[in-house]
């Protein structure tokens, strides 16, 4: 049968079959191409194939309901239909997703989670709270101690003592069943550096129990970097020789 082309107007011949196929024809590649720019004419094409496919469908956008139509194969890619690859609805999608699948996102992560939010805020509160100054208690030994072997002498021991050695040595050790107090405490109380409680402490002792083994408090140790340049042999003054 005899067609005529939709650019130049000639006539031409084609099988009935490949005539049913289109509205409208080319008698040749030049035509062809120059049909192939007409918008309608791919829009018609596009129209039939897809047909062919199965045809448009409408589907729903999971996150705001809109609907549209897309092809048959993109339908079926998808079990989770967009407005598009663009926009709110994606950025939704997205976030929704990761909350799914995330595996702190389940009630019993996100109990755990606060249960340890809760446990580290109290022991912040518990740490950055005011504490009370720790007051130390000097040793002064156990069974068998200086304590325990004062205790055991009659009280008639500590009249031949000075009012202030025996004040300081039953303060020490506490003997007058009080806490116990330091050096530092007593030399503050009877206006006294350490070194004269220790020197009445060990006085005391030895008055009491008779002999150096029951030792007074020991001064702390002198670190040897700190410890005062001793004087150079020549600046001594030479001793006076013997007449």
């Amino acid at each position: 049968m005899f067609v005529a082309c939709a650019v130049c107007g000639k006539s031409f011949r084609l099988k009935p079959s490949d005539a049913a196929r289109a509205r409208r024809h080319a008698c040749g590649e030049d035509c062809l191409r120059e049909l192939r720019r007409d918008p309608s004419y791919v829009r018609e094409i596009a129209r039939k194939l897809s047909e062919a496919k199965g045809g448009r469908v409408t589907v729903t956008c999971v996150i705001c309901g809109r609907a549209r139509e897309v092809t048959q194969s993109v339908a079926n890619g998808s079990r989770e239909d967009l407005c598009g690859l663009d926009g709110p609805c994606l950025a939704e999608w997205q976030r929704r997703r990761v909350l799914r699948h995330n595996p702190l996102s389940s009630p019993a992560a996100r109990a755990k989670q606060a249960a340890t939010s809760r446990a580290r805020w109290r022991e912040k509160t518990r740490r950055s709270a005011p504490r009370s100054p720790r007051r130390s208690v000097p040793r002064r030994g156990g069974a068998g101690g200086t304590s325990t072997r004062l205790r055991a002498l009659p009280p008639c021991s500590f009249d031949d003592l000075p009012a202030r050695d025996r004040e300081i040595v039953v303060r020490y050790y506490g003997l007058d069943t009080k806490a116990p107090s330091t050096a530092a405490e007593l030399a503050a109380a009877f206006g006294l550096s350490t070194r004269p409680v220790r020197d009445s402490l060990a006085r005391s002792l030895r008055s009491l129990l008779g002999h150096p083994t029951a030792q007074a408090p020991r001064a702390p140790a002198v670190n040897p970097k700190h410890r005062p340049p001793s004087t150079p042999t020549s600046a001594r003054p030479n001793a006076a020789a013997p007449s």
